[in-house]
């Protein structure tokens, strides 16, 4: 879930060896980087897709042994780059991006088998 770049799909595909790496990203032009990168790594059996996680928690239910959520952000990791972000401390910018991780964790633990891991990260908050 949010898989773009890639970067942990690729580590997960190389230290695991799975049968399948299905990489979900919602948004355009990161979409395009995984591909290129799983493309380039030579990734393979994998798939990328753009649906959304509740649509796949209802057609994948309980079918993963792993599914790893790098889970969208507010952004704050911009400032260390000089950029500005002051609109991601809002208190409505926090709760917006705290409710759409909520949402993207729960659909995402639906996918996962009995006994299976769910990976959580997010770069802030």
């Amino acid at each position: 879930m949010c898989a773009a770049p890639g970067g942990k799909s690729i580590f997960a595909w190389k230290t695991l060896n799975p049968e399948l790496v299905l990489c979900k990203e919602v948004i355009g032009k990161p979409m395009g980087m995984l591909i290129s990168n799983l493309k380039r790594c030579q990734i393979q059996p994998s798939l990328a897709t753009n649906v959304d996680s509740k649509i796949l928690a209802e057609k994948m239910s309980q079918t993963a042994n792993l599914v790893i959520v790098d889970a969208a952000c507010t952004g704050q990791s911009l400032l260390a780059k000089g950029d500005k972000a002051p609109g991601g401390f809002h208190h409505v910018t926090i709760n917006s991006n705290a409710n759409r991780q909520k949402r993207i964790l729960a659909n995402s633990a639906k996918i996962v088998v009995p006994q299976g891991y769910l990976a959580y990260m997010t770069c802030t908050y």
